[in-house]
């Protein structure tokens, strides 16, 4: 976190420093997304996730259960629909030159955003500013600072065919919201695991100095 933080004030123009958005030095209030959400983590995903939040509890965090995204299927389809039309567009000149040098899947992606219509991608955009509204509703009206959810829906896979399924951050990523990505543990087999930690819109150096606080309880020994 320490390096991220330093990286991104050299990066960002506008950077403050930690120490004037850090919340005046108390703890955050951690919300955890209850819900359709949450569900999509298997079941050593979420048992190891409610295990770190005990964890946090035990060091003196306040973590607060709250009901959300309750339509999260829709949040998910919205995704696609944005993801697709945006890459079919990006890639629109290449792809029509070099369509065979592509991956399957990507080719199966760009294929499907050329079909989606200017009305159809304007309402999806619209739906994105909603739940970017809605998150900050609901973390205001219970007092939360940070969001706190599974990094990943499980263990790491093995292999390098894959990377996983990024479910878990689809959401954060939706919105626009900062979050970072924290050590969490190993697993018995020894794959790594992680807390993934989300902020408001545009409190991204709040987020970096309380997740700081938070990695040193997460991964003592790092």
């Amino acid at each position: 976190v320490e390096l991220a933080a330093r990286v991104a004030g050299l990066l960002c123009n506008d950077w403050r420093e930690a120490s004037e958005s850090s919340g005046g030095g108390r703890r955050p209030v951690l919300g955890v997304p209850e819900g359709p959400y949450l569900e999509h983590a298997s079941a050593k995903g979420l048992e190891h996730f409610r295990r770190t939040c005990k964890l946090l509890e035990d060091a003196g965090y306040e973590v607060r259960s709250v009901m959300t995204l309750a339509d999260f299927p829709v949040v998910h389809e919205r995704h696609l629909t944005i993801m697709a039309a945006e890459v079919a567009q990006v890639h629109a000149e290449w792809y029509e030159r070099f369509w065979e040098l592509y991956d399957t899947r990507t080719r199966d992606l760009i294929e499907r955003g050329t079909g989606i219509l200017a009305p159809k991608v304007e309402e999806a955009l619209a739906g994105r500013k909603r739940l970017q509204s809605e998150l900050a509703d609901t973390a205001a009206a219970n007092e939360i600072d940070l969001w706190v959810s599974p990094a990943a829906t499980g263990p790491a896979p093995a292999g390098l065919d894959s990377t996983g399924d990024p479910i878990m951050n689809l959401p954060w990523t939706q919105a626009g919201l900062p979050t970072v990505c924290l050590p969490a543990g190993h697993t018995l087999s020894g794959m790594p695991m992680g807390l993934q930690v989300a902020a408001g819109w545009y409190r991204d150096e709040e987020l970096l100095a309380w997740a700081g606080e938070m990695e040193e309880v997460l991964e003592p020994d790092v």
